[in-house]
């Protein structure tokens, strides 16, 4: 299993984290939110540069970037995502010949990189020499490097994103969540919980994060079982295409009359208490580079259903892509074992298995 370690062994320095920073919560700005937490419990000083703020002229963003990094004096620097932005990674790389700080890149999701012009990948390799390291999330990641032809192995490491969260946050985290989200979970069982960033079609028309399948799960569940719960965790509804589709969402799920078993979080608290509370999490995806949430869910030892788009950690169950049949086939299976129960003996199952099976061909 891949595991984190580019963060370990550092300590007493000086260091900026440039990358986007909650909120809003999502795999990236979770990560350094737990790296940042990790390199001042060993003694360093963190500083973050928050991508994800929004500048009204692009001239301004640059010009508080580098503003930042003369400020700072950094010795070591942590560039996440950058194929995301590259002229700001030409920009460390340039600053770096005058503060000699140590450069390290961290990419979670180069998807990017497969629409890339010739010439601006060229420059994106050449702009990679220069760097110490080059970190890829994941096998997806690495495959995705590859595939583009940026070969700078000898500086590269595959590594997970996933750090353990901090357990002392969860009642913290629990009791500033809505009463509504505490009513749901005593009202409803089984509870299933999904998490996205945004609510995403792809160029092609699939569902990013898989909420049709999710809809068509619960259908299938509500037959025997009509207080099956799913909660499912949204990062942000920004831009007018997020609004639009979920509310092709809330159609859906309106048509099908499944208001009551439906509930869509969004907070800028973190999901996992949510995980930790439930009887199956799903991630239904149509691409990932990791899946924070998934790791999470195993570490918690919740059953854990995710489709097959990248490597996921030991104990998550698979399907394949898009494969409807497969993905309500093993959720039921999840559903129909015995639950454990605290004495450690075999309890009831959380379905009816004399009454309810997934759909054949």
């Amino acid at each position: 299993m891949l595991q984190h370690k580019y963060s370990n062994k550092i300590f007493g320095k000086k260091i900026l984290i440039i990358g986007p920073y909650p909120p809003p919560l999502g795999g990236v700005s979770i990560h350094i939110k737990r790296v940042k937490k990790k390199l001042e419990n060993q003694k360093n000083h963190v500083f973050i540069f928050d991508t994800s703020k929004k500048f009204k002229r692009k001239f301004l963003s640059f010009k508080n970037f580098v503003k930042t990094i003369f400020k700072i004096k950094p010795e070591i620097v942590f560039f996440h995502e950058p194929t995301e932005s590259v002229q700001k990674l030409f920009v460390t790389v340039f600053l770096k010949l005058f503060l000699k700080y140590k450069l390290l890149t961290i990419d979670h999701d180069c998807r990017l990189l497969y629409n890339f012009k010739f010439l601006k990948k060229l420059f994106l390799k050449s702009i990679l020499k220069k760097i110490d390291e080059i970190v890829v999330i994941g096998n997806t990641t690495e495959k995705c490097y590859i595939d583009n032809k940026i070969k700078i192995l000898h500086k590269t490491s595959v590594e997970s994103p996933f750090l353990k969260p901090n357990l002392r946050e969860e009642e913290k985290i629990l009791k500033k969540l809505p009463n509504s989200v505490h009513d749901f979970l005593k009202e409803h069982s089984p509870i299933i919980s999904a998490n996205a960033f945004v609510p995403t079609i792809l160029p092609n028309g699939g569902d990013l994060y898989g909420f049709d399948l999710c809809i068509e799960l619960i259908k299938s569940l509500k037959k025997t079982n009509p207080t099956v719960g799913l909660i499912f965790g949204i990062c942000k509804i920004e831009t007018e295409s997020h609004k639009k589709y979920f509310e092709k969402i809330k159609k859906e799920i309106k048509k099908f009359n499944l208001e009551n078993n439906f509930y869509f979080l969004t907070s800028d608290q973190e999901f996992w208490p949510i995980i930790k509370k439930s009887d199956l999490f799903v991630r239904p995806t149509l691409s990932d580079s990791f899946g924070i949430s998934v790791h999470e869910a195993i570490t918690f030892g919740v059953p854990t259903i995710a489709s097959d788009v990248c490597t996921r950690p030991e104990g998550a169950i698979l399907f394949k892509k898009e494969n409807l049949e497969q993905f309500i086939q093993n959720c039921f299976i999840i559903l129909e074992s015995p639950r454990t129960t605290p004495n450690g003996k075999p309890g009831p199952s959380m379905i009816k298995t004399h009454e309810m099976r997934a759909p054949g061909p």
